[in-house]
C-alpha cells in the first residue's frame, strides 16, 4: 500500500518533517520544506552521496561516514527488515553442495572471475550468482522478483560468497546472510569502515576472501562443504552474531528521539 499526494495537495497541507531520501532530490524538497515551514533533513543509503549538509537541520545515515563527520544533529542506523523471512534456521534448510552469491551484478565485476576459478577448483559444488543483471551463463541460477522468494533461495544456500568492493550502500544482502546464519567468505576488509563490518568474524562467522588466496579459499570452501560440525557451529556463530550486534528497536529509539527533538527545536540547526 503506497498512501501518496498530489503535489497541489501537499502544499495544502501542513507537515512537520520533510525528509530527503536521494541526494538529487535534496534542493527541491528543501524550498519545498521552507514553502511549508516544515521541518527538513536527509536520509542517507549509500556510501559517497553528495549531500547538501548545509540545507538540513538532521540526518538519518544507514551508512557510515568515514571521512566525513556530519556537524547537524543524526543517527546511525540499520535499516529494517522483515526476520520472518530472514529468520536464523540453524542450517535446516540448506541444500549440502549450494554456494551462493546475490551480489548485485557481480557478473559484471572484475571479482566474479575468482568466482569462476573457485567453481573450477571445487567441482563438488554448485556455485550460483542470482540476479537481474548480465547474461545467464553456466553459473546463473536465476533472478527472483520478491523478497520472500530471495529470502527462500538464501535460506537453501550451505554457504554465502559477498565479494564486493564497490557501490555499497547500508547492505541488505550482507546482513541477511548474517540474519539467517550462514558462513560468509567474502570481502572482509573492504567492510572494515561500513556498518556490516562488525559481523565478519575471521574462522568464527565468515573468512575474508581478501587476506586468503584462491587455494586457501577452495580449501575453506571444501572444509564448509565437508566438515559438518564445523559448518553448523558456524551457522551459529553467524546468527549470534547479527543478534548481538544489529537491534532495530533500540535503533528506532534512537530515530525517534531525534525526530522529537528537531520537532520539539530542541535539536535545531537552522541552514
Amino acid at each position: 500500500v503506497q498512501r501518496l499526494v498530489t503535489y497541489e495537495q501537499a502544499r495544502s497541507q501542513p507537515w512537520d518533517l520533510v525528509l530527503a531520501t536521494l541526494a538529487e532530490n535534496e534542493q527541491g524538497l528543501w524550498r519545498f520544506a521552507q514553502d511549508v515551514g516544515a521541518h527538513y533533513g536527509i536520509q542517507v543509503g549509500n556510501q559517497g552521496a553528495a549531500n547538501l549538509w548545509p540545507l538540513a537541520e538532521f540526518g538519518l545515515l544507514s551508512v557510515t561516514t568515514p571521512d566525513f563527520t556530519p556537524w547537524k544533529p543524526h543517527v546511525y542506523y540499520r535499516q529494517e527488515f522483515d526476520r520472518g523471512l530472514f529468520f536464523p534456521d540453524g542450517g535446516a534448510l540448506a541444500e549440502p553442495d549450494l554456494i551462493s552469491t546475490r551480489v548485485q551484478c557481480i557478473s559484471q565485476t572484475s571479482e566474479y572471475a575468482r568466482l569462476v576459478r573457485l567453481a573450477g577448483m571445487v567441482p563438488s559444488a554448485r556455485f550460483r550468482w542470482y540476479g537481474h543483471c548480465g547474461e545467464p551463463d553456466d553459473l546463473f541460477g536465476g533472478s527472483h522478483e520478491t523478497t520472500p522468494l530471495v529470502a527462500e533461495s538464501m535460506h537453501l544456500t550451505r554457504v554465502a560468497y559477498h565479494a564486493k568492493r564497490w557501490s555499497d550502500g547500508y547492505g541488505h544482502v550482507v546482513h541477511d546472510w548474517f540474519s539467517i546464519g550462514r558462513p560468509v567468505i567474502g570481502t572482509a576488509t573492504y567492510y572494515a569502515d561500513k556498518l556490516a563490518g562488525p559481523l565478519f568474524v575471521e574462522g568464527v562467522t565468515s573468512y575474508d576472501l581478501e587476506r586468503h588466496g584462491d587455494d586457501e579459499a577452495a580449501a575453506i570452501i571444501r572444509r564448509l562443504l565437508g566438515d559438518e560440525d564445523h559448518w553448523l557451529r558456524m551457522c551459529e556463530n553467524s546468527a549470534a552474531r547479527f543478534a548481538k550486534v544489529v537491534d532495530f528497536d533500540a535503533e528506532a529509539e534512537q530515530i525517534r528521539a531525534l525526530l522529537e527533538g528537531v520537532m520539539s527545536d530542541r535539536l535545531v540547526s537552522r541552514p
